[in-house]
C-alpha cells in the first residue's frame, strides 16, 4: 500500500492533497473511510502485539490532538513561536508558524505549515497534556528511533515553555533500528519482510530443532510458538538501546548461543532434573536450606552471580536498559550448563549435597 501510494502521488498530487487537507478539516464522508482503513491497520498490528503479549491502556490518535496542538501554539506566538521569514516559507508571501531552537543551542522547526496545518511538532502539544491528564506521570518516556533525537530536544524545550510543569518530565529513550542479516529492505520499492513473515521464517528454523517422540502436534506447536516469541524479543532486548539490532535468524534460535531459545533450554533442564527429584526433596528444593561448605568451583561461580542480580535490576531500570538484564540471564545459564556438564545433581555424593544442588537449580530457574 505504501509503494503503491508512493507512485500514485507523482501522478495525482493534487487530488491527494486535497484529500489530506480534508482530513485535518474533519469532512464527514472523508473521516468515514479514514476511520476505516485505520482499524484496518489497528486490527493488523492487534495480530501479532497478541503474539508477543503487548497490551496498550490506551492508543492517542492524531485526529485527536491536531487542532488541540494548533490552538496551543497559535496561542503561544509572540511568546514562544513566531512567524517565519523567507527562507522557512515554501510559498511566496505565505509563513509557517516555527519555534526557533537557535536560542536554546538546538535547530529551528516548523509547528505550523504555510497553508495552516499542524505538523508532528504542533500535534506533540497537544499530546502531552491529553496524556498528562489520563496518567498523571513524573516522567514520560518516549521509545522512539534514535534518528529522532534532534526531534524531540526541540518539541520538549518548546513544550516547557508553554506549559512549566513539563519541564523535566518528558524523555526520549532513542532506539536504534532492527536490521535484517542477508536482508535488504525498501518500503519504498516494496522489497519488505513483515512482522508476521518474519515469525514465520523464524518458527520454521525452530522447527528443525524439535526432535520428540513424546509430545502431540500441539504441544510441539506450542513450544516452536514460544520459541519464536523468545528468539526474536530476546534479540532485540539483548542489544543496547542507541545500537542497532544485528536480527540473524540462524543465530536467533541457536540452542549453543546467547538466544532466547538457549534461556528456554536451560529453564526446562532445570525443571526437568526438579521433577526427577523425589517429592520429599522437591519440596525442600521450594522451601528448604542447604547446608554445605565444601563447594566445587562450578557451584561457586554460579553462587558469585546470581547474588547480583537485584543490582543488575536496578540499574537497569535507572538506565532503561534492558540489555543488562539478558547479560545477566545469558551469563547464569552459561555457568549453570557448565555445572550440569561436569557434576550430578541427583546422583550427588551425598545427600547433603544433593540437597544444595536442587535448591541450587530451584533457584537458578526461579533467576531466569
Amino acid at each position: 500500500g505504501y509503494v503503491r501510494g508512493n507512485q500514485e502521488y507523482e501522478e495525482k498530487k493534487a487530488e491527494i492533497d486535497e484529500l489530506n487537507s480534508k482530513l485535518y478539516r474533519g469532512e464527514i464522508g472523508t473521516m468515514d473511510v479514514y476511520k476505516r482503513t485505520r482499524q484496518w491497520s489497528l486490527d493488523y498490528y492487534d495480530l501479532f502485539y497478541k503474539r508477543f503479549d503487548t497490551k496498550f491502556d490506551k492508543l492517542y490518535f492524531e485526529s485527536q490532538v491536531a487542532e488541540v496542538g494548533k490552538k496551543i501554539v497559535l496561542k503561544s506566538v509572540g511568546k514562544v513561536f513566531e512567524e517565519s521569514e523567507a527562507r522557512y516559507k515554501t510559498v511566496p508571501g505565505e509563513g509557517a508558524t516555527i519555534f526557533r531552537g537557535e536560542k536554546y543551542g538546538l535547530h529551528t522547526r516548523v509547528f505550523i505549515t504555510q497553508d495552516g496545518n499542524p505538523t508532528y511538532e504542533a500535534k506533540e502539544m497537544g499530546l502531552a497534556p491529553l496524556q498528562y491528564k489520563d496518567f498523571p506521570f513524573d516522567l514520560n518516556i518516549h521509545v522512539v528511533a534514535n534518528e529522532q533525537s534532534g526531534y524531540f530536544q526541540v518539541v520538549f524545550k518548546a513544550l516547557e515553555l508553554v506549559d512549566k510543569k513539563f519541564q523535566g518530565r518528558e524523555y526520549h529513550l532513542p532506539m536504534g533500528m532492527v536490521q535484517l542479516v542477508g536482508k535488504k529492505m525498501s518500503s519504498r520499492t516494496g522489497v519488505i519482510v513483515t512482522v508476521d513473515g518474519l515469525l514465520e521464517e523464524v518458527k520454521n528454523l525452530l522447527a528443525k530443532l524439535i526432535i520428540s517422540k513424546e509430545l502431540s502436534e500441539k504441544e510441539i506447536e506450542e513450544v516452536k510458538e514460544k520459541g519464536t516469541i523468545a528468539a526474536v524479543k530476546y534479540s532485540v532486548l539483548k542489544t543496547d538501546t542507541k545500537s542497532n539490532v544485528m536480527f540473524d535468524m540462524e543465530r536467533s534460535v541457536a540452542l549453543d548461543g546467547n538466544s532466547g531459545p538457549y534461556l528456554l533450554y536451560t529453564y526446562a533442564r532445570c525443571k526437568s532434573i526438579l521433577r526427577k527429584a523425589p517429592a520429599s526433596v522437591r519440596q525442600l528444593a521450594d522451601y528448604g536450606e542447604a547446608k554445605q561448605s565444601n563447594f566445587s568451583k562450578e557451584e561457586l561461580d554460579i553462587l558469585r552471580t546470581m547474588y547480583k542480580f537485584p543490582e543488575v535490576v536496578q540499574e537497569a531500570a535507572e538506565k532503561y536498559a534492558p540489555s543488562l538484564v539478558c547479560n545477566f540471564v545469558f551469563e547464569l545459564a552459561q555457568l549453570y550448563n557448565n555445572f550440569y556438564n561436569t557434576h550430578s545433581v541427583l546422583q550427588a555424593d551425598t545427600e547433603e549435597q544433593k540437597h544444595f544442588r536442587l535448591l541450587l537449580t530451584s533457584a537458578v530457574a526461579q533467576l531466569i
